[in-house]
C-alpha cells in the first residue's frame, strides 16, 4: 500500500494538478530533459496519481520514501531517483532509518533495494536501513523496554511490545524467555507467559530446552506454553502434569521411535540443528549447533529422565534413564547434571553393572565409560564378581571394540586393584600390554595381492604423516592391524587372498583391537561395484576406487577419518594410555606376589624404552619386572652411544636397583661384553664413562658381598 500523507490532501493536489498538467509535467520531467537529445519531444505528464506523489510535501524522511515508494508502484521509478537522492543526502542516523524500516516494513525495504531503476542507491540505502532497523531490534535497552511494556496498562501497548519482541527474533524470545525465569510477580509472569505464546513458532525450540529446569514452577509455566502452542514434540512432558497413565504411554512410543531411527527435527545443509539447553544456576539460554544425530540422542535422554521422573519404582526405567542420560552428557560435553547425579546416588552396584553392559550392548561408548568411571570411584570390589562364574561387565570391557571403553574399563579395574582372581582377570595383563604399545603416532596397514602396489600405496601414506605396514596376505594384514595400539586405518584391496576379502573383513570386525577401525576397501573400476556391496554389509567401511593420485589418496584418508567417530582417539591420547598402562604394569611387578601372568608383556616394555615420550616409564617398569631381558635391555640402552644421555643414566640406575633386587641376571657372555664396553669407552667422554662404571658397579657389587659373604660367614647368614 502506498502511503500518503492523508487521503484527502491527494485528491485535492490531484483535482488540482488536473488543471494544469501540461505545466507540472514540463517542471517534473526537467530533470530527465537534460539527459535527453535536444531533438526530442519531452511527453507531459497526465497521470494525476504521480503529480500527486511529486508534489507532496517533503519535510520528514517519512514524506520522501513515501513519495519515492509511491513513484515505483506507479511504475516511474525514475521520478523517485532525485527524490531518493535528496533523502540520501539529509544524512539521517542510525535510528532514523531504523524507524523508517518500522514504519515501512521490511518488505517495502525490499521493493526499494530490487528496482533496477533506482540502484545503486536504492539497495545501498535499504541495506543500511535494514541493518539498523536489526541492531535496534537486538539493543538490549530497547528489549527490556519491551519487556516492560508487557504488562502496560493499555492493550495496544501490550499488543506493539509482544509485536516488536516477536519481530526480534531469537533475540526478543530469548530475553522474553528468560524475563519468564526471573519474575517473581504473579500478573507479570503471565503477561510475560501471554507474550511467549505469540513468537511461535521461534519460541518452540528454547522452551523444549527449557524443560530440563529443576525449577518447578518455572518447568509448570512453560509446559503450559507449550501445551498452548499445540507443541508435538512436548505432548509426553505435557501429560506428566495431568495423567501418569497417558505420560508412559507417549513416553514409550516417543523413545520407541527414537530407538527405530525416525526423525524428529530438520537438519541444515550442514546435517546440524540449534541445540538450546537452560541453566538453571545463570537462568540463561544458549545455543549450540550439533549433528543432527547428537540432538536425537540428547533429545531421547530427556524422554528417558522423565520417564524415570513418572516410574520411579521400576529399575529398568532407571537404567535406561541412566544409559542415554551419560551418552548425551558425553554428547555435550557440558559436565554431569544434577538429575544424573541423583540417579547415580540411588545407584547400587548392581545397577551400574546393567548400565555399563546395556551401554555396550546398545553400542553407545561414552555411557559405557562413564558407567566404568563411577564402578571404579566406587571402590567396591564385587562389581568383579556379580555375575560369577562369568566375567562381570567391567571385565567384558576389556575386550570391546570401542578403545576408550577397554581403558576406562582398565582403569576402573586397576583403582579397584583385586587382589585375588576374578572371572575375566586373564584379559588384563594383555590389555595392559595392548595399550603400553603405543608409539603416540599414527599407523595405517594396506594390503594388496602385489607387494609391489601395497609398498608404493604405504610410501605415499608415509607422505601425509602416517606410517603404514604393507602386505600382501590377508593373514599378514590382519596379524599387524591387531599388534598396533596406533593404528588409525586399514586399507584392503577387494581382491587381496590368504584369506580373501570376506574373511579378512570379519577377522577385523570382530576382535577388539580393530572392531571399530575404519576400513577402506580399494577396487578397481570393474569391481567397484563389489566393494560397495561388501561395504554395506559392514560398519565403518568404505568402498573407494584405487587412488591414483595424491589427491585421491588426501581424499579417502578423510573420508575415513571422518567414519571414525566424533571423539577420534588422537596420538597424544594414546600416548597418555600408553603411560598410564607402563605405570599399571610396574606397579603390578613391584609386588612380590600377583596372580597376573605378566611376564609376557616384557617385550613390549622393552620396546617401549626406545620412544622417547615412553622412555622413563619403560625404565621403571623394567627396573621392577625383574627378568634376564629386563636386565639385558637396560644395559644395552644404557650403552647406546646415540641416545640421550639423560636417559641412559637413567637405566644404567634402573639396572642397578634391579640388581639389588633380584640379583645379576645376566649370562657370562654379557657381563664380559660390558667390561669390553667399559674398556673401550676410554677414548670417550667422561658421562659415558660414569655409565659403564654405574652398570659395572652394580655388577661387582654382588661379587664383593659373595666375597665378603667368605670372609664373614656369621654376618651374612639367613
Amino acid at each position: 500500500m502506498i502511503r500518503f500523507k492523508s487521503i484527502s490532501t491527494v485528491l485535492l493536489l490531484a483535482g488540482f494538478s488536473w488543471c494544469c498538467a501540461a505545466t507540472l509535467a514540463q517542471q517534473a520531467a526537467s530533470p530527465l530533459a537534460e539527459a535527453n537529445s535536444p531533438n526530442e519531444q519531452l511527453v507531459p505528464e497526465s497521470n494525476p496519481a504521480v503529480l500527486a506523489a511529486l508534489e507532496l510535501p517533503r519535510t520528514k524522511p517519512t514524506h520522501y520514501l513515501s513519495a519515492v515508494l509511491a513513484l515505483v508502484d506507479l511504475k516511474r521509478p525514475e521520478l523517485a531517483a532525485p527524490i531518493l537522492q535528496e533523502l540520501i543526502e539529509l544524512n539521517l542516523s542510525d535510528e532514523q532509518q531504523a524507524a523508517l524500516v518500522a514504519e515501512f516494513g521490511s518488505h517495502r525495504m525490499l521493493q526499494l533495494a530490487r528496482t533496477a531503476a533506482l540502484a545503486p542507491a536504492g539497495q545501498e540505502f535499504a541495506e543500511a536501513s535494514m541493518t539498523a532497523a536489526a541492531a535496534r531490534s537486538r539493543d538490549p535497552q530497547r528489549i527490556a523496554q519491551l519487556i516492560d511494556q508487557l504488562t502496560a496498562p493499555t492493550a495496544s501497548s501490550r499488543t506493539a511490545a509482544r509485536l516488536d519482541l516477536a519481530a526480534a527474533g531469537e533475540v526478543g524470545v530469548v530475553a522474553a524467555l528468560e524475563a519468564l525465569a526471573r519474575e517473581t510477580d504473579p500478573q507479570r509472569r503471565r503477561a510475560i507467559a501471554t507474550a511467549i505464546v505469540y513468537m511461535d513458532p521461534a519460541a518452540v525450540d528454547p522452551l523444549l530446552g527449557m524443560l530440563t529446569t529443576s525449577d518447578r514452577a518455572l518447568r509448570r509455566d512453560v509446559i503450559r506454553i507449550l501445551k498452548a502452542m499445540q507443541v508435538t514434540l512436548a505432548k509426553p512432558f505435557i501429560a506428566t502434569e495431568s495423567s501418569t497413565t497417558s505420560a508412559v504411554k507417549l513416553l514409550d512410543e516417543a523413545i520407541g521411535r527414537h530407538r527405530r531411527g525416525m526423525r524428529l527435527f530438520v537438519a541444515d545443509e550442514n546435517n546440524t540443528v540449534a541445540l538450546w539447553q537452560w541453566n538453571d544456576a545463570s537462568k540463561k539460554l544458549s545455543a549450540t549447533r550439533c549433528p543432527v544425530d547428537d540432538a536425537h540422542a540428547i533429545w531421547a535422554a530427556r524422554l528417558a529422565l522423565e520417564y524415570a521422573k513418572v516410574r520411579p519404582d521400576q529399575r529398568l526405567v532407571h537404567c535406561q534413564a541412566l544409559v542415554l542420560g551419560l551418552e548425551a552428557e558425553g554428547l555435550v560435553g557440558a559436565g554431569r547434571t544434577s538429575v544424573i547425579e541423583k540417579l547415580l546416588v540411588t545407584a547400587d552396584g548392581d545397577m551400574l553393572n546393567l548400565v555399563l553392559h546395556s551401554a555396550m550392548k546398545h553400542d553407545l561408548p561414552r555411557a559405557a565409560v562413564a558407567s566404568a568411571e563411577v564402578i571404579g570411584a566406587r571402590g567396591d570390589i564385587g562389581a568383579l564378581f556379580a555375575s560369577s562364574p562369568n566375567p562381570a561387565p567391567l571385565a567384558e570391557a576389556l575386550v570391546y571394540p570401542n578403545r576408550r571403553v577397554r581403558f576406562a574399563a582398565l582403569s576402573a579395574i586397576m583403582a579397584l586393584d583385586p587382589q585375588s582372581p576374578f572371572p575375566g582377570a586373564s584379559r588384563l595383563p594383555e590389555t595392559l600390554g595392548y595399550f603400553a604399545t603405543s608409539a603416540s603416532g599414527r599407523r595405517a596397514v594396506v594390503a594388496m595381492s602385489n607387494s609391489g602396489h601395497a609398498s608404493t600405496l604405504a610410501g605415499r601414506l608415509a607422505e601425509l604423516g602416517i606410517e603404514a605396514d604393507a602386505a600382501n596376505r590377508g593373514g599378514a594384514a590382519v596379524a599387524a592391524a591387531q599388534q598396533s595400539a596406533d593404528l588409525e586405518m586399514v586399507l584392503v584391496d577387494v581382491d587381496i587372498d590368504g584369506p580373501g576379502i570376506r574373511d579378512v573383513l570379519y577377522a577385523l570386525r570382530t576382535t577388539s583391537a580393530t572392531g571399530q577401525i575404519p576400513i577402506g576397501l580399494l577396487a578397481h573400476g570393474d569391481r567397484l561395484d563389489v566393494a560397495h556391496r561388501l561395504a554395506n554389509e559392514h560398519q565403518r567401511v568404505v568402498a573407494f576406487p584405487r587412488p591414483q593420485s595424491a589427491a585421491a589418496l588426501e581424499e579417502l584418508v578423510a573420508r575415513l577419518e571422518g567414519i571414525s567417530g566424533r571423539d577420534p582417539v588422537t596420538p597424544q591420547d594414546r600416548a597418555k594410555m600408553a603411560g598410564a598402562a607402563l605405570n599399571w604394569l610396574g606397579n603390578l611387578l613391584a609386588r612380590e606376589n600377583t596372580f597376573y601372568d605378566l611376564h609376557r608383556q616384557a617385550p613390549i616394555v622393552e620396546a617401549a624404552l626406545y620412544l622417547p615420550a615412553l622412555t622413563e616409564r619403560s625404565v621403571a617398569t623394567l627396573e621392577l619386572l625383574g627378568t634376564p631381558a629386563s636386565q639385558r635391555s637396560l644395559v644395552d640402552f644404557a650403552s647406546h652411544l646415540n641416545i640421550p644421555m639423560k636417559s641412559r643414566r637413567q637405566a644404567a640406575q634402573a639396572f642397578a636397583m634391579s640388581v639389588q633386587r633380584h640379583g645379576v641376571l645376566l649370562t657370562e657372555a654379557e657381563i664380559l661384553r660390558q667390561y669390553d664396553r667399559y674398556n673401550a669407552s676410554e677414548s670417550l667422554d667422561a658421562d659415558t664413562q660414569q655409565v659403564f662404571g654405574t652398570v659395572l658397579d652394580a655388577i661387582e657389587s654382588l661379587r664383593a658381598q659373595a666375597d665378603a659373604a667368605q670372609l664373614f660367614p656369621a654376618t651374612y647368614t639367613q
